[in-house]
């Protein structure tokens, strides 16, 4: 039987768009991606109410928007974080999504 409950840590394929620099790149992260997945969504649950913008996690973290716009994807289709309905601003002014832990997902990874 297999555990219907998703996971920080699984180790599905990063999507990709079928162009072989996607694939390519999509094999690469593999790897590295649960532990960043696991790392953007303590930095998200513990903003708690405040949340995190994808733009706060990057200089955060020290990762290419890219690969935290990825794993906020996959945190977010997961269900582990949800967008707040709250924007605020980039480094450049622009408004952004705050993401949250989603329902359940606070105190229980």
């Amino acid at each position: 039987m297999t555990n219907p409950t998703p996971s920080l840590f699984d180790d599905r394929p990063a999507p990709h768009n079928g162009t072989d620099t996607s694939k390519a790149a999509a094999r690469a992260v593999r790897p590295k991606a649960p532990n960043l997945r696991a790392v953007v969504f303590e930095r998200i649950r513990a903003a708690g109410q405040a949340g995190k913008t994808c733009d706060q996690l990057t200089r955060e973290i020290g990762r290419p928007a890219s690969s935290i716009s990825a794993r906020l994807n996959e945190l977010a289709a997961r269900g582990f974080v949800t967008d707040s309905g709250m924007r605020r601003p980039t480094q450049y002014g622009r408004p952004a999504r705050v993401y949250v832990a989603g329902a359940g997902r606070v105190a229980h990874v």
